[in-house]
């Protein structure tokens, strides 16, 4: 990033180190957190009063087309501070908003055309505040670490958070997979 220009570089693709890119996107402000697809197809940049959706196609190890942005696919509440997004799979996504006390999880569904649809929120529980939130693909669902350095897993069509662990710490970095019936978490400390 360089402020309103989204660098973008497929390393699969092409081989351009930074802060070269192979392709550039200009946004209408700087963004907040940007996050990729798991296909690599989709990229969703949260702003600070809208959200927008940039598609770019890849067929095998080659370029179909260059990347096409979408703007301001939902309109996001200026009195709120919304900072951080993670897919759940190429269709939803999830986007982090504080409020006064805790934060809440926001759930959207991206249609065909880009356009995108709220389908649910979730709030923290005890007024904690997500400090972490990322995507489980393969389950269509999404996991977050509080405050309080609680891990959940948030069960997009049912609705509901289910508690996971809760680590030493607060992590920069976490992931989970799941292995036979059991949730495993990965966390990364500094």
């Amino acid at each position: 990033m360089d402020l309103a220009t989204l660098k973008l570089t497929p390393l699969r693709v092409a081989n351009i180190p930074p802060p070269m890119a192979l392709k550039e996107v200009e946004l209408k402000s700087t963004p907040v957190d940007v996050v990729i697809s798991p296909t690599g197809r989709l990229i969703a940049v949260l702003r600070d009063k809208a959200l927008d959706l940039i598609r770019w196609d890849f067929s095998k190890n080659k370029l179909v087309s260059g990347p096409i942005l979408t703007s301001d696919i939902m309109e996001l509440d200026p009195g709120q501070y919304f900072r951080q997004i993670s897919f759940a799979d190429d269709e939803t996504l999830g986007v982090v908003r504080d409020m006064k006390v805790g934060s809440v999880l926001q759930v959207i569904s991206i249609t065909n055309n880009g356009q995108a649809i709220s389908k649910c929120t979730h709030e923290f529980q005890n007024g904690a505040t997500a400090v972490r939130l990322g995507g489980v693909p393969d389950h269509k669902s999404l996991f977050y670490q509080d405050s309080e350095r609680k891990v959940y897993f948030y069960d997009i069509e049912n609705k509901s958070a289910k508690y996971i662990t809760q680590l030493p710490a607060i992590c920069p970095w976490l992931e989970i997979a799941f292995y036979q019936v059991s949730i495993c978490v990965f966390p990364a400390y500094p």
